[in-house]
Formats: C-alpha cells, structure tokens, sequence
C-alpha cells in the first residue's frame, strides 16, 4: 500500500524492483559460459582480464560473476533510473510553471 503522506513512493519501490531484477539477468547473460556468445571484448568490458573471481569450477565462476555484477548493474541502473527521473521533473518543472501575475 503506498504511503500517502510522500508522493511517488510506489514508483519507486517499481523503479527499485526493476532494477534489482534486470541488474543479475544482465550480469547473467554476459558473464554465462552457456549463453555461446562472447562478450568479452575491450569494448564491452575494458578490465575484464583484471577481474579476479572466487570460484574453480564454471559454475562457481558464473554464479560468483552474476552475483557481484548484477548487484553492481542493479545499483548503476537504480542510479541512473534516478537521475533520469529527477532531470525530467526538473524540466517538466521548468518548462510548464504556469506565467508570473
């Protein structure tokens, strides 16, 4: 039941269900060995050689990748979700205030 004394607050527990959702499916279908796509490329991931993960089986390796990358893109997504959120009440805030007088 959203809260009525804050508006938007179900909006956000979307934007916030949304996030914590598509952030492991993306970590998942880029770090899957069984997906048959290589996406390790200096393009899309330029320190993927660095990246050190616990695991020495690999299923260890994928669960281990989808689990810290996709709480990684949950977060990255959840923030940029908020900005693009508050850029366009800032505009709409701008741009249809109704005239002085």
């Amino acid at each position: 039941m959203p809260n009525p004394k804050v508006p938007g607050v179900s909006q956000w527990r979307k934007l916030m269900v949304t996030s914590s959702v598509i952030g492991p499916l993306g970590a998942a279908l880029f770090y899957s060995p069984y997906v048959g796509l290589n996406w390790h490329t200096k393009l899309t991931c330029p320190l993927c050689p660095n990246v050190t993960v616990v695991g020495d089986t690999p299923l260890a390796l994928f669960v281990s990748a989808t689990i810290g990358g996709g709480i990684l893109n949950a977060i990255f997504l959840f923030l940029l979700a908020l900005a693009v959120w508050k850029a366009r009440n800032i505009m709409k805030r701008l741009l249809f205030r109704p005239p002085p007088g």
